[in-house]
């Protein structure tokens, strides 16, 4: 459970789209809910969840005689059975805290948005990542060698998302929108300059090589060779520029344009946060680099096609914001197809198969999704006028 990224996804999904976006739309015109057994049963279970958790801890830290209340070392070596003992409590309350985002879920169902306050969600992200950062200090490669788990990045820019998308519109509510032309054209044009540096560099270190299959590149963590390495750079590159994206949102936040920030925009956002660390942790220099390489691509084009659109010259952008949409389309077909070659071909590079099946059918997803954007805003809209 620690080493799956279903962990992470899972939290990003059940609190930045169901709670945050789709829940409250759910509920709008229904009466509460009446949910007063099953809340009793689950505050029953958390009682005696949270006691035995409580018990096991005590009697594997400081119930032992060699177990100091006043300041125990960390040692990844340590491999006693007494240290072991600890990993079924740790586990529990790693369970436990996602557990707690029922309280969220219950105030939702009753309709107890007041109860869903900074201190709130401050302190329920706060309990998400508290276990992560234990873990990751903890766990080492006794349980998990997987370095998703040792970083708490992920988790904090999840949290800084969360927080910007329920307390940004807040306070805006009684401000006007703020002129961020010149800002954002700054930002549009940094962002297209790096996505092509991004894209040049990736595609030289990789597919420019004569050593790296297009049709199946293989996963090998041993592999140190300089030319493997210089990947490194686009690959933070990328990284960064994932976290720099969450900019988008907060510029639609800034000028009220609140109705950009759909499902598909928060899905797409927070899934790009989460795909890097996937890579880099189990996928580095490997088939899987193509996502970075062909996202690059489009995202230059993207924002370039934002920069052009904030200079709010008199010119007809309409058919550029469709090819852009286009672009899109294409490229998570594309990446479904080619996740999908080592299958087809019998896997000769030995891929992670479940892996590569969860990557095809996300761009599946992210076909259906932007499908549905594309039929909304350009195939329905011609249609209404005529």
């Amino acid at each position: 459970m620690l080493g799956s990224p279903y962990v992470m996804i899972g939290t990003i999904a059940l609190y930045l789209i169901m709670v945050l976006k789709v829940a409250p739309k759910l509920m709008k015109n229904r009466q509460p809910f009446k949910v007063d057994l099953l809340m009793q049963i689950y505050n029953v279970l958390q009682v005696l969840l949270n006691l035995f958790i409580f018990y096991e801890l005590m009697c594997y830290s400081y119930l032992r005689s060699d177990f100091s209340i006043l300041c125990q070392g960390h040692d990844p070596n340590d491999v006693r059975l007494n240290t072991l003992k600890l990993r079924r409590p740790v586990l529990l309350y790693l369970i436990s805290k996602y557990l707690d985002i029922f309280d969220t879920v219950f105030f939702v169902l009753r309709k107890k948005y007041n109860q869903i306050t900074l201190l709130h969600m401050y302190h329920h992200s706060l309990m998400i990542f508290s276990p992560y950062a234990y873990g990751s200090r903890f766990f080492d490669k006794r349980i998990t060698t997987n370095t998703l788990l040792g970083s708490p990045y992920v988790m904090v820019a999840t949290i800084a998302l969360y927080l910007v998308l329920k307390v940004g519109p807040r306070l805006m509510k009684n401000r006007k929108p703020f002129k961020l032309d010149l800002l954002m054209q700054i930002y549009n044009m940094f962002q297209v300059v790096l996505n092509l540096y991004i894209f040049w560099i990736s595609l030289r270190d990789t597919y420019m090589r004569p050593d790296f299959s297009l049709l199946c590149q293989r996963f090998d963590p041993n592999d140190v060779r300089s030319v493997t390495l210089k990947l490194r750079v686009p690959y933070l590159l990328y990284l960064f520029s994932k976290y720099l994206d969450i900019l988008d949102t907060v510029f639609f936040l800034l000028r009220k344009k609140y109705n950009q920030i759909t499902l598909l925009h928060v899905y797409h956002h927070s899934l790009m946060i989460f795909s890097p660390y996937a890579y880099g942790s189990r996928f580095f220099a490997s088939h899987f680099s193509s996502l970075g390489i062909m996202n690059s691509l489009v995202h230059a084009v993207m924002y370039t096609y934002y920069f052009i659109a904030s200079l709010k010259l008199n010119i007809d952008l309409s058919e550029w914001k469709k090819r852009v949409t286009q672009m899109q389309l294409m490229q998570f077909g594309l990446l479904a197809f080619h996740f999908g070659l080592p299958i087809a071909i019998g896997n000769p590079c030995n891929l992670d198969v479940p892996w590569t099946f969860v990557a095809s059918a996300n761009n599946m997803c992210m076909i259906i999704l932007f499908s549905k954007f594309y039929y909304n805003a350009y195939i329905r809209k011609t249609k209404q006028k005529l």
